[in-house]
């Protein structure tokens, strides 16, 4: 498995430091969706177990985008709603966070300009870092799917794209 769910921590991320302030952070994924459960996403990070996750995974023959906070590895499931992005292993989602003090505001879309609110909540927390993750788990305890989650573009309101985009691949 490589999840980010209470004990099982273990899914590859992608961070940089990020001030503990107001944020708009946006990213671009690519990638198929071979199997239930598997996912790439955002995440804004106080420590490895002190986090945000927001993350597109596939459930079924559906994506949905899903939310959590955890607090000392922990998880909280914010929202889990669907998403009406052609079918559930066409590749293109674009996935943005808002945090506004303690509320953070969670967007999805089919082409980065029109956005769609999945949700919002609170959560107190000290940011220090943003970035992207992949994952995938079974949601059986049986072996999970392979993921290969493709990264075409990472932006912060702090320190948006000037040039072209830049493709990171990551394997789960």
């Amino acid at each position: 498995w490589h999840d980010l769910f209470d004990t099982r921590l273990v899914a590859p991320r992608l961070l940089q430091a990020a001030p503990n302030a107001d944020f708009d952070i946006r990213a671009k994924f690519q990638g198929t969706y071979s199997g239930t459960f598997t996912m790439q996403g955002l995440i804004a990070q106080q420590t490895f177990k002190d986090f945000v996750r927001v993350d597109v995974y596939r459930s079924g023959s559906t994506r949905r985008v899903y939310a959590a906070t955890f607090v000392n590895g922990t998880a909280t499931t914010r929202l889990d709603a669907p998403v009406t992005i052609g079918t559930s292993t066409s590749p293109d989602v674009f996935l943005r966070l808002k945090r506004v003090g303690d509320q953070f505001t969670v967007y999805w879309s089919a082409d980065g300009t029109t956005w769609t609110s999945a949700g919002s909540f609170n959560h107190p927390t000290v940011i220090s870092a943003v970035g992207t993750w992949t994952g995938s788990h079974s949601g059986n305890g049986t072996t999970s799917q392979p993921m290969t989650g493709i990264v075409d573009y990472f932006e912060t309101s702090t320190a948006p794209l000037v040039a072209s985009a830049v493709r990171t691949t990551v394997s789960s």
